[in-house]
Order: C-alpha cells, then structure tokens, then sequence
C-alpha cells in the first residue's frame, strides 16, 4: 500500500486529507508542521509528500528542498 505524508499546520486539512486517502487504499501519516515531517523523513520515506506551503517554523518550499 502507498503510503503519503501530509505536513499541515491546519488540523481540520489534515483530518480531511487522512479520510479521503485512507478511504482510496493509502496509508497516511500526518505531520503538523515541518519539523514534525522532517522527523518522521528521517526515519521512514513515504511515496508521496504533500505539505502545505505556509506552516509556522519549517515552511513547505523549504520542508520540499531539504526532503
């Protein structure tokens, strides 16, 4: 099963993200900003990452070019 990280800032994104993957088959882990992201990145590499670009500490463009 692929497998998506979802960094957003935004509980309600996130919660929204995780139903509509986990229900299309994906496994999803959820991350509420960049260092969380970061974190789970530096232990496990997911299929995909979507963030958000706008999250407090660790922006998405910069969560994207260090990832």
């Amino acid at each position: 099963m692929p497998n998506v990280l979802i960094a957003d800032d935004s509980i309600a994104v996130r919660k929204v993200a995780e139903r509509l993957l986990t229900e299309a088959g994906f496994g999803v882990t959820l991350a509420a900003n960049g260092e969380e992201a970061l974190a789970y990145l530096a232990k496990e590499t997911p299929d995909l990452v979507v963030t958000d670009v706008i999250m407090p500490g660790t922006s998405g463009f910069e969560l994207a070019r260090i990832a």
